[in-house]
């Protein structure tokens, strides 16, 4: 594969038009901006501890907003050996006009501003100058130093861009099948016997562009995916199994085997720690807390760190550490105060991702700690200094993870955060004079998921930069805060309380004898919500949320109501809404109750979701008219 691949190379670096864009169809170029000509990919298992990855690639630029397409990088690292790379751009007419190799590439370090300790670099080349349509053509060859590599495919590159063909190519050595699932298609690969043992072969034609949908699931539940992987492979000096969870856990165990010894010193401090303390809790609590004191988050990725952790004994002298790193650590601390713990392999994004449960294959890109405790158990998100023990957040909750032990390693799952959970309550006293002016005080508490952003604020910025996002997100112009005061509460699941004085000229519009004012002053929700025609994925909705606020008014002197908001309530499937507003001689009390409802709803549920959002929008921005005595 790699020599016809080469082949393909040649023909394309040839004098004649190869790529003219002419030659698209049509109905592939509708709404695009680019055209994925062919994406041409060969695995080889040469072992467990070897796998040869070469990619031939071929995209036209339509016009200046896929410009982005012609900015070519190729990161490796001792893991990932780049062996080879060169890349070419053609003309309209799929002329050849211009050919890089490897060496006239910018060579540059990977990492970013928390990977001080790297070896991963990447080689950058952008083509630019010319005029459109133009064609950019690369090819790339990789040594993968380890068979876990060989796991994922998809036939797409980037959104709103077809795919006019795409072909991967894995081939398995003699005595040895690929375990595969391809997911969203019921194409079936071309499997032929070849010299090295066996070739598996997917080849897509015409695919429509991957589509941005707001609150859709998983590109791997939208569009083809193919999941691959070996019965085995070798990771650093450790070999193991890969067909179960249970055989990919204890896999991942083994190549961090033996990584857990402490220093003396921080031998001492555990028992300093966790000795005097009576409960399990306690003791677990304890010790996570001096981790998050003492110790920092930064990401490591050196030689086979990849996978396998920085020992305990260097985490420990640096003071810092990934997430490996960290949760190794934490693990080894309990256990030398006498509890059993776990480093735990998560996929960490701000939604979960869910993936086939019937097929193991390495997901994951995140490592955080378990402790089981009878029926109960305690997480740790080890690179945080901020989270309380036991709670995960949107990062990490409500998803499958897996346990790595020697033996006995298994998927199980995150906890989830109800929509009972994740709530916010605000209380806002205000006054409002004849000029429109307004002061008003509030208390705010959030918990749950709904804190998560907000506990970053409290302890990432300063004061000023905390009464600063304040202001943005609210509606008022000229808005001032003259007191601003939070409390974190480090619960289970934790709160933030915040408390806050301001005041605003204007907030109330004055026309004549008449004053206009939202009632709703400091939580407006929503965001405008366009419509979709063209939907084709489901409607998924994270986490619940509920939402309750209560402001009253004092209204100015001499002002009686002219037109009251009509009250609002709102039932579906999506949650529902309330708000109302009354008025008692110069008092305006509104009351407003909002939910969310978690849940995967189809696609033909949207025209109703967005209906129910812009109602929200709406209703949040009602205005109470008052008039002049």
């Amino acid at each position: 594969m790699a020599l016809l691949l080469a082949g393909l190379g040649t023909k394309a670096l040839a004098a004649d038009p190869y790529y003219p864009a002419s030659a698209i169809p049509e109905a592939l170029k509708k709404n695009a901006h680019s055209v994925v000509r062919l994406d041409e990919v060969s695995y080889r298992y040469v072992s467990p501890k070897e796998v040869r990855y070469v990619r031939h690639h071929v995209v036209t630029i339509l016009d200046r907003e896929a410009d982005h397409r012609s900015e070519l990088e190729f990161s490796y690292s001792s893991l990932m050996e780049l062996r080879s790379v060169s890349a070419s751009y053609y003309d309209a007419a799929g002329k050849l006009v211009k050919r890089v190799k490897q060496s006239d590439m910018t060579d540059l370090p990977a990492g970013n501003e928390v990977s001080l300790v790297s070896d991963s670099r990447v080689k950058k080349y952008a083509f630019t100058g010319f005029g459109y349509p133009y064609t950019i053509e690369f090819e790339e060859e990789y040594k993968y130093n380890s068979g876990v590599y060989l796991d994922k495919y998809m036939p797409y590159s980037w959104y709103d861009e077809p795919v006019e063909k795409a072909v991967c190519t894995v081939v398995m050595p003699q005595g040895m099948d690929l375990r595969y699932r391809l997911l969203q298609s019921d194409l079936q690969p071309a499997i032929t016997d070849v010299k090295e043992g066996k070739s598996y072969a997917w080849s897509f034609a015409n695919l429509a562009p991957m589509r941005r949908e707001t609150s859709s699931p998983a590109l791997h539940e939208r569009y083809p995916y193919l999941l691959m992987a070996p019965a085995e492979a070798k990771y650093a000096e450790v070999q193991g199994k890969m067909t179960s969870w249970q055989e990919l856990g204890n896999f991942m165990y083994a190549v961090n085997k033996g990584r857990d010894i402490l220093p003396e010193a921080l031998k001492a401090k555990v028992h300093a720690i966790a000795d005097p303390l009576k409960t399990h809790d306690e003791k677990v609590a304890a010790l996570y807390k001096y981790l998050q004191q003492n110790y920092r988050y930064i990401s490591i990725s050196l030689g086979v760190g990849g996978m396998q952790t920085i020992d305990a004994i260097t985490t420990a002298r640096t003071s810092y550490g990934d997430c490996k790193g960290l949760s190794n650590l934490m693990v080894a601390m309990l256990k030398e105060a006498g509890i059993k713990g776990y480093s735990v392999l998560v996929y960490a994004d701000e939604d979960p991702l869910r993936f086939p449960e019937d097929f193991a294959t390495l997901w994951f890109n995140h490592v955080i700690a378990m402790v089981p405790n009878g029926k109960d158990t305690t997480w740790l998100e080890c690179t945080s200094n901020m989270t309380p023990p036991g709670y995960l957040g949107s990062f990490t909750a409500d998803r499958a993870v897996l346990v790595l032990d020697e033996t006995n390693s298994k998927l199980i799952h995150t906890p989830v955060y109800t929509r009972q959970d994740n709530r916010r309550y605000s209380a806002t006293s205000a006054t409002i004079d004849e000029k429109g002016n307004l002061k008003a005080t509030s208390r705010v508490s959030s918990t749950g998921i709904l804190q998560d952003d907000k506990i970053q604020i409290v302890h990432l910025l300063s004061k000023d930069k905390q009464m600063e996002v304040l202001r943005k997100s609210m509606e008022i112009g000229s808005v001032n805060i003259s007191s601003y005061t939070t409390e974190v509460l480090s619960n289970r699941l934790p709160e933030v309380r915040e408390n806050f004085e301001l005041s605003a000229s204007n907030y109330a519009s004055v026309t004549g004898k008449r004053l206009f004012l939202k009632p709703n002053i400091i939580n407006r929700m929503g965001a405008k919500a366009a419509a979709d025609t063209a939907r084709t994925a489901a409607i998924d909705v994270s986490y619940g949320e509920e939402y309750t606020d209560s402001v009253t008014i004092t209204l100015p002197a001499g002002y009686k109501v002219e037109s009251l908001p009509q009250p609002v309530s709102l039932k579906t499937k999506f949650g529902a809404y309330e708000a109302a507003v009354k008025v008692q001689d110069s008092t305006a009390t509104y009351i407003r109750n909002y939910s969310i409802q978690n849940g995967r709803f189809p696609a033909a549920d949207y025209p109703a979701y967005v209906a129910f959002l812009n109602s929200v929008y709406k209703a949040e921005r009602n205005t109470l008219v008052l008039v002049k005595e």
